[in-house]
């Protein structure tokens, strides 16, 4: 498989202004319920992302994929042009929206989807494809082309580009996708991980208590309608310890003195 690379740098920026995917699409992680369980289910494996080329030297772009919670679906996606730099990378949330299938200039069976990046404020798109069967961990970055009629531009601010592609539908981006299928990707990212851990972190009971902060805190924005949703949502906070929180935090506290997040998330639950 032939990898492109000269069009990375030409390639536009792909925005919508509202996010074409909601929750009203089939959008990955999704959630998920069969009675003994609960949670979001993603085809996306959590960790770091390499992307690859027909180049001799390392790769000048990494992302990362975690995920947000179990009660709220979605991707927190982050990409810099070293991975050691990912823990200090700006990020937004994600989703992968479907968007058929297309053969590949190998002939290959590829699904097509578009990773939708961030929501308020509109969103930014890019074009993926991995393989039908064993496709994996392994995702194409697609070389999209704008429409014709679709780019907005101004001047440039020195060295910045200013220019942008706007999608207005999602059989927009299916079309695209579908298009850029038939060249050469622009790159292949290959999942090489879970995110290292770095200095300084989180011990582990305070980890574990910060995710069950924030549970806790979707939990207690939730207004059930019916009387089995009231009794999930107890029987929820129940299984997470919502009602021992403060007294986790106390001890916690005099366990590690040096760690003011303690206190700021119990904080953050009362907001």
């Amino acid at each position: 498989m032939a990898v492109g690379t000269a069009a990375s740098a030409q390639q536009p920026l792909f925005r919508s202004d509202l996010p074409l995917f909601t929750e009203a699409d089939e959008v990955w992680p999704r959630g998920f319920s069969d009675g003994e369980s609960f949670g979001c289910a993603n085809i996306v494996l959590h960790g770091d992302y390499g992307g690859r080329s027909d180049r001799e030297d390392a790769s000048d772009q990494w992302w990362r994929i975690a995920n947000y919670g179990v009660f709220h679906c979605a991707m927190i996606f982050y990409e810099a042009s070293d991975r050691a730099w990912l823990n200090e990378a700006d990020h937004a949330y994600a989703w992968l929206g479907p968007l058929g299938e297309a053969a590949s200039p190998d002939n290959e069976r590829l699904e097509l989807f578009a990773l939708q990046i961030g929501a308020h404020g509109g969103s930014r798109y890019l074009f993926l494809a991995r393989l039908a069967e064993g496709g994996g961990n392994e995702w194409r970055l697609l070389d999209a082309q704008c429409p014709r009629g679709a780019v907005r531009r101004t001047r440039s601010i020195d060295v910045w580009r200013t220019d942008y592609c706007v999608i207005e539908d999602i059989s927009t981006l299916r079309g695209m996708a579908r298009s850029a299928a038939g060249r050469p990707p622009i790159d292949v990212f290959t999942w090489v991980g879970r995110a290292p851990r770095t200095e300084p972190f989180l011990p582990a009971d305070v980890e574990s208590f910060a995710r069950r902060v924030r549970e806790c805190r979707d939990l207690a924005d939730l207004e059930p309608t019916s009387e089995d949703g009231r009794r999930w949502t107890e029987e929820a906070a129940a299984d997470y310890g919502c009602v021992t929180l403060a007294e986790e935090a106390a001890t916690l506290s005099a366990r590690y003195p040096d760690r003011s997040e303690i206190a700021a998330l119990l904080g953050a639950l009362s907001e």
